[in-house]
């Protein structure tokens, strides 16, 4: 079965290092005005580049890549304060703790059983979640796509479920970009 925490710690290279356009330019859009952001699963800091003075507390599970995030996030002069777990059982924080939580390429690698709850974990702790996440609109939610890691999950149903609005929503053919409070 997978296993997030071995899985992506086990990799040599959890992503890419390079910032994709797409990814970046979205968060953009949507932080405008926001000065405190938790970025779940930041990786190596690849979306810190649509960072622009907030104060960025990162949550991961990979410790291994500290190194590079407070590398990209001192040369881009952003305040970067990392924390790591050795598992997801929720976040640290205090209600409302940030303004926003932002979720790139992540929400994706979680497993059926566990997305809604980290979902609501990651609006309990902030006023907005910002995801983006790989979406096969011609596969079955909740099902392994492509990779052992990947899922296809029903964002919009665990949004009407808790009651939460989407909005700023755009897709293309494999990813899907939202925001819910």
């Amino acid at each position: 079965m997978y296993n997030e925490v071995r899985y992506w710690n086990a990799r040599k290279n959890p992503n890419s290092s390079e910032s994709p356009k797409s990814d970046v330019d979205y968060l953009r859009k949507h932080l405008k005005g926001t000065v405190s952001v938790l970025d779940f699963g930041p990786g190596v800091g690849r979306t810190f580049d649509a960072y622009n003075g907030q104060t960025v507390y990162g949550y991961d599970i990979t410790p291994q890549y500290t190194k590079s995030a407070r590398r990209k996030a001192a040369e881009l002069g952003i305040p970067y304060i990392p924390f790591f777990v050795e598992k997801i059982k929720g976040l640290p924080f205090a209600a409302k703790f940030v303004e926003v939580a932002v979720c790139c390429e992540v929400l994706h690698h979680q497993r059926p059983e566990n997305i809604e709850f980290i979902m609501k974990d990651l609006l309990r702790v902030s006023n907005k979640v910002i995801a983006v996440a790989a979406h096969d609109p011609d596969t079955a939610f909740d099902t392994q796509v492509t990779q052992s890691h990947c899922y296809n999950h029903d964002y919009r149903g665990i949004c009407e479920r808790n009651g939460w609005v989407m909005t700023g929503v755009e897709q293309t053919d494999n990813q899907l970009f939202f925001c819910y409070d």
